[in-house]
């Protein structure tokens, strides 16, 4: 019998030991706010910034270029606050339909349709209003930001510290197809003497894990984002139009002599990006099939237009949908939020989730491409069969929500991000305050708990997982986790 007890207990631990143990943290002197994160494989990188405190002047700089960029930003879209007000209550109008024809009784109920017509222009102005006199509600340091760059870090615990600029703080981070090289979009920006907004990107090459530099360029209205081609042949960024925002252009430069390419994908996009569960998130404008022979990008409605990556001839365009997408590993298949499957080959509709809970926020194919995650607005998770559609499991508890996440590089496990216990918030220095995120490592399978990591005096500002590590950082700690179990 004590053998029989001994044999459960240690099937139990088993099955609840916590997948994964700190092995490891980082301090580096005079580097705080570690985002974005990527990981290429058995190196990791994180933008940083030197310095996090602001200074009166700065703050009163900072609420004058909020109110500039608002301003102009406004006018150039849509001509005038008149015209932006206009428009509002016409996206009202729509929400409001949206959720009279396809939204269930019970929300129709907690949220009547001519409700959600008055909230939602109502709702996005005064979001705008405030962010104009409120520059101590920033949750990122603003000002002057001293020396930025990016942190490479191993899972042994090796780390190299590259400087990139001053007051440049990174935007966007990508790693080759092989995982030696690092591309690195900063911001550049500046105002001209009247306080106009003038966007400038500049990217970096980094060669991993030395961190040499083996490309710089400066490119005007560069935004956003940085990637590589899944075939690796060609670096890629984005440009905006300054007088017109949502007219994007993508451009190739050629990753074996670095020149930038003629070729240039001209199309007009939205911005899906913001907050969630107390995390920034940003949905990619532009995303490349595994092969690489084909580009998805997010168009201005919300659809989905590929093209052959190197004629940029159009394919096949999807309609409708709100924003995330991605593509199957192996298969010639997208995921769209709105719970579609296609197969961008034949260009047919292979199937489409039943429940009412769309868009989703945050979509992903777990390797083999055998099965399909997806989270609800509120936070739910999904688990499809890739095949048939068919829901292999969901959220039932709220301790396995995860508004937005990612899966680790073997399948096995998810990881996400939700607002910590009771909702608190974490400070850093008296001059950062957000909203304390926890990471949440879930079974792919079944989507149960394994294991939380929550900050007690601090936040999960981003995360990574590596071949066989996750890498989590808060303002000023980056911590390294390795597998416990096998």
């Amino acid at each position: 019998m004590r053998a029989l007890w001994l044999l459960s207990l240690l099937f139990a631990t088993a099955i609840w030991a916590a997948p994964f143990e700190q092995t490891r943290q980082i301090q580096i002197p005079g580097t705080y706010y570690f985002t974005p994160a990527r990981s290429g494989g058995e190196w990791a990188a994180f933008g940083y910034v030197s310095k996090v405190e602001p200074t009166p002047e700065e703050l009163e700089a900072h609420e004058k270029r909020m109110r500039t960029i608002i301003d102009e930003g406004i006018r150039r879209e849509y001509g005038s606050w008149e015209k932006y007000e206009k428009a509002m209550r016409e996206a009202g109008r729509k929400a409001a339909a949206r959720e009279e024809s396809g939204a269930p009784s019970w929300v129709k109920r907690l949220m009547p349709p001519a409700v959600v017509q008055e909230a939602v222009p109502l709702f996005l102005k005064g979001a705008l209003t405030y962010a104009k006199s409120h520059p101590e509600a920033s949750k990122e340091p603003i000002g002057n930001l001293g020396e930025t760059g990016v942190i490479l870090v191993s899972g042994r615990g090796e780390w190299r510290k590259v400087a990139l600029g001053i007051d440049q703080p990174v935007l966007s981070l990508d790693f080759s197809p092989d995982g030696r090289e690092l591309a690195v979009l900063t911001d550049l920006s500046v105002e001209d003497s009247k306080g106009r907004y003038h966007p400038v990107g500049r990217i970096d090459v980094l060669a991993v894990p030395s961190g040499k530099r083996l490309y710089s360029a400066i490119f005007a209205n560069a935004v956003d984002e940085v990637c590589f081609t899944s075939d690796g042949e060609s670096l890629t960024f984005l440009v905006e139009n300054p007088k017109k925002w949502n007219q994007k252009a993508l451009r190739f430069i050629d990753r074996k002599t670095w020149r930038l390419e003629k070729r240039t994908l001209l199309f007009d996009s939205r911005d899906s990006s913001g907050e969630a569960f107390g995390k920034s998130y940003r949905v990619p404008h532009y995303r490349f099939s595994p092969n690489g022979e084909r580009v998805a990008l997010l168009l201005k409605d919300g659809g989905i237009g590929l093209f052959d990556t190197k004629s940029l001839r159009p394919v096949f365009e999807i309609e409708g949908g709100g924003g995330a997408f991605v593509f199957a590993h192996t298969r010639p298949w997208l995921f769209d939020d709105n719970g579609r499957l296609w197969n961008y080959e034949t260009k047919t509709l292979r199937w489409r989730t039943k429940e009412s809970y769309k868009p989703y926020r945050c979509v992903a194919f777990l390797p083999g491409d055998g099965r399909i995650v997806a989270s609800t607005i509120f936070g739910a998770l999904r688990i499809f069969d890739a095949e048939t559609g068919r829901t292999v499991a969901a959220s039932r508890r709220h301790e396995s929500y995860a508004g937005l996440f990612f899966p680790s590089r073997d399948g096995r496990h998810i990881f996400g991000f939700m607002s910590a216990p009771h909702n608190r918030f974490a400070a850093y220095r008296g001059c950062l305050k957000r909203r304390a995120v926890a990471l949440k490592v879930l079974d792919a399978s079944d989507l149960r708990l394994r294991q939380l990591v929550d900050f007690a005096d601090s936040t999960v500002l981003d995360a990574t997982a590596g071949d066989d590590a996750l890498f989590i950082s808060d303002f000023d700690t980056i911590h390294i986790y390795r597998r416990s179990e096998r």
